[in-house]
């Protein structure tokens, strides 16, 4: 669980990272995870719910007010609403593909194309993807996976009290969501304080040649194909050195980085 909270910290540091995948089996805290993300981190989540369809997702024609105004009337998608923040869904091996891979692109290219109803547009769009699934049902296909710069897996949590204090918070929140949060207040004002200042530091950390060509060596050892893997290691590895205070990228960045951005 530290590591994938570690792994939601580096990808609100780095602007380059746009992309996380939870994966977990059922009773492994995914969704309690990305739950404590509005409060940990200061960013709103818009969630995407089961049977989303395009239109509600990306925008389209408002019927109603296109009929009332004698004109073509264009709303905005969830997509949209998650700008500055994070967009979220649960279960995305079970999302229609088609639509899962538009999302993933537009959150990757920051720009939304909308081609539905009549229209052919597009417009900008500032968010991250979070994404969850359950290992025990339908996996994802490689090239959809590959989009991912982070994926971390979570086990089932068998601790006795740590499962116990899950179910305790998960209730707490679902019965009153801002006493929860006040709770907790004096913890998230420090981790939030910790990524404010790695994002101001980040511009500052280097990566040496040396760094770089062990980047190199990591991703050839484990296969990766194309240089998505190593940008995502190079980019994870300089916000893992700013969340730790430091202007240069040691081995065990990479290291870590390479866990938490390569075990698609």
């Amino acid at each position: 669980m530290d590591l994938a909270k570690d792994a939601l910290a580096v990808a609100l540091v780095s602007p380059e990272i746009k992309t996380v995948l939870i994966r977990g089996v059922s009773g492994s805290a995914k969704t309690t995870l990305v739950r404590s993300v509005p409060g940990t981190f200061g960013k709103h989540l818009v969630n995407i719910p089961p049977n989303t369809n395009e239109s509600q997702i990306f925008g389209g024609i408002d019927l109603e007010k296109t009929v009332v105004e004698g004109r073509r009337h264009f709303s905005e998608g969830l997509i949209t609403r998650a700008n500055g923040g994070l967009l979220h869904a649960d279960d995305v091996n079970l999302m229609y593909r088609p639509v899962l891979n538009s999302i993933l692109e537009s959150v990757i290219n920051g720009k939304v194309l909308v081609e539905r109803d009549g229209i052919s547009s597009d417009y900008s769009c500032d968010t991250k993807f979070l994404a969850t699934m359950n290992i025990s049902e339908s996996e994802l296909d490689s090239h959809i996976l590959d989009k991912f710069d982070i994926c971390i897996g979570l086990e089932a949590i068998g601790n006795e009290e740590t499962r116990y204090e899950i179910v305790r918070r998960r209730i707490s929140y679902d019965t009153d969501p801002e006493s929860f949060c006040e709770a907790y207040a004096a913890q998230n004002e420090k981790i939030y304080e910790k990524v404010t200042k790695a994002k101001e530091r980040l511009e500052f950390v280097s990566l040496s040649e040396d760094i770089l060509q062990l980047i190199g060596a990591v991703c050839s050892e484990l296969g990766v194909e194309g240089h998505r893997g190593d940008l995502a290691v190079a980019n994870a590895s300089r916000a893992i050195a700013a969340l730790d205070g430091r202007d240069n990228v040691g081995p065990e960045d990479v290291k870590k980085a390479a866990r938490i951005c390569l075990s698609h």
